[in-house]
């Protein structure tokens, strides 16, 4: 890799910081214009409390906490949303048809309507998509949509049969003065503090309302669990603490969309497409998973989710070692490697620095690990573990030959951020892997040939990707979170 691939690898990596629809996605029960008598004159019981932070903004394009981003979905509804499993469903849009390759066509649902009683408009559509290219948290799901005019037709920059509805995933909001509102299950009621059932949204939770309580440290969203005063707490495992689950505490885990890989300079043999190739098929990702993730990983050899429909059967080797096939492709390129892993004087394999950062706990394990596996084919590591400030300084400037790094994909699992002219290509991702995803994404070739040519060349080698936990109270029924949603079917919970 380029010292500018790596920069921008970077980038994307910093921020943590789909098939052609030829008919429309399922429908979305349509509602009732009024707010329902009962809604307006009951007081709902608050049954349970949700974790937030009262220092920051429940706006979706302004807040910077996790605990209140996780909130969202609550209140702010995308004319599409990604389910648990990676597909996508409508959620403020009744119907969205892919026309053509950059043109799709969307309706609403019937009666549409913010928290306030407004009906939803093409304005508040195109304002919201302002909104969310200008935001950092939402900029790149929403990279490829030009433009959405007043018959909501979507223009694509560029072709995308593939991702497309899920980048229609973005939060609809209506701004007034200094109060921004949605069309979300729940709505912030500033009286009680806490979140009430929205009184015009076509579903009913069994749950009318959540009290929200100020806490943002998961040590402190330990104890109040155990105590009885939330229901749960979330997490992305980035922090690399693992949850504690007691008598009274259960967890569900979820793939997220956080995809942890090598990057592999481009210096010397690095930049060998065979030397690559061996590198990868000498990992043992289960092991990876298993000891240095805590079983908090779920291993991959493509850059897809593997339990993504146009992924689903994919695979760039087997998620267990072969040293064979590493030493012969080290053969290929000249390397004498003999059957005990050591390398003849003809020609040696170099001696290699695995940058990682010292502050992630399971990264540091994980590269530890990786270093001990390279070693049984031949290939010394030393594991060079540094401050976050110098390990982005180094993988920006290119002074590496491996690093660990993590990367959350937006929502859509686009994999524009490397492949694609104004990603990665240009600063010495192979053109072709370029060009296969280009071509994937138009509908012009299937995934299949895509992972090929991906899994020829290695621009980076993805490892795992990282898994998530609700941690709740035994007593919460009908959990089920989604990587892109932690409150996804929120509103079938019962307590």
């Amino acid at each position: 890799m380029t010292r500018r691939l790596c920069a921008l690898l970077l980038a994307v990596l910093l921020m943590l910081a789909g098939c052609t629809h030829t008919a429309p996605l399922p429908e979305t029960p349509a509602g009732d214009t009024a707010a329902p008598d009962d809604a307006v004159k009951q007081e709902p019981t608050v049954a349970a409390a949700l974790c937030w932070s009262a220092h920051d903004t429940l706006h979706p394009y302004e807040a910077v906490t996790r605990v209140n981003r996780e909130l969202m979905p609550l209140l702010y509804e995308g004319l599409t949303t990604v389910a648990a499993d990676w597909s996508v469903k409508t959620e403020l849009a009744g119907t969205v048809e892919q026309t053509d390759a950059t043109h799709l066509k969307v309706t609403l649902r019937q009666n549409a309507r913010f928290s306030d009683g407004t009906a939803v408009t093409a304005d508040d559509i195109r304002h919201s998509l302002a909104l969310a290219k200008a935001s950092a948290a939402y900029k790149t799901l929403v990279a490829n949509v030009r433009s959405i005019d007043d018959a909501l037709t979507v223009t694509l920059a560029t072709a995308d049969t593939v991702n497309a509805t899920a980048a229609l995933s973005f939060p609809i909001v209506r701004e007034t003065g200094d109060q921004v509102i949605g069309t979300g299950l729940y709505q912030y009621d500033s009286k009680s503090g806490g979140l009430t059932a929205n009184p015009y949204h076509p579903t009913k939770p069994a749950t009318a309302a959540w009290a929200l309580e100020n806490i943002t440290e998961r040590k402190d969203m330990r104890y109040a669990l155990s105590a009885g005063n939330i229901a749960l707490y979330t997490t992305d495992m980035t922090d690399s603490e693992v949850p504690t689950v007691t008598g009274n505490v259960r967890q569900t885990t979820v793939t997220m969309n956080h995809l942890i890989y090598l990057g592999i300079s481009n210096k010397r043999d690095f930049a060998n497409e065979a030397f690559r190739a061996g590198l990868s098929l000498a990992l043992d990702r289960n092991a990876l998973c298993t000891n240095a993730f805590a079983s908090y990983a779920t291993p991959t050899t493509t850059p897809f989710i593997p339990t993504w429909k146009p992924a689903i059967g994919l695979t760039g080797g087997t998620n267990s070692e072969n040293i064979e096939q590493t030493i012969e492709k080290w053969k290929e390129i000249g390397y004498n490697v003999l059957d005990n892993g050591l390398t003849s004087a003809k020609k040696e394999l170099p001696a290699t620095e695995l940058l990682v950062c010292k502050e992630n706990a399971f990264h540091v394990s994980a590269a530890t690990l990786i270093a001990e596996q390279l070693g049984r084919a031949g290939l010394t590591v030393t594991v060079a573990a540094v401050s976050e400030s110098d390990y982005r300084s180094r993988v920006s400037n290119g002074r590496f030959d491996l690093y660990l790094g993590e990367v959350r994909l937006s929502d859509d699992l686009s994999l524009r951020p490397w492949l694609t002219p104004d990603g990665a290509a240009k600063a010495g991702v192979p053109a072709e892997a370029m060009q296969a995803y280009t071509a994937f994404l138009a509908g012009e070739t299937s995934a299949e040939e895509f992972n090929r040519t991906f899994t020829e060349s290695w621009p980076f080698i993805p490892l795992a990707w990282r898994v998530g936990a609700a941690v709740c109270a035994s007593s919460l029924q009908g959990i089920a979170p989604g990587g892109a949603d932690f409150y996804n079917d929120i509103q079938s919970w019962i307590l």
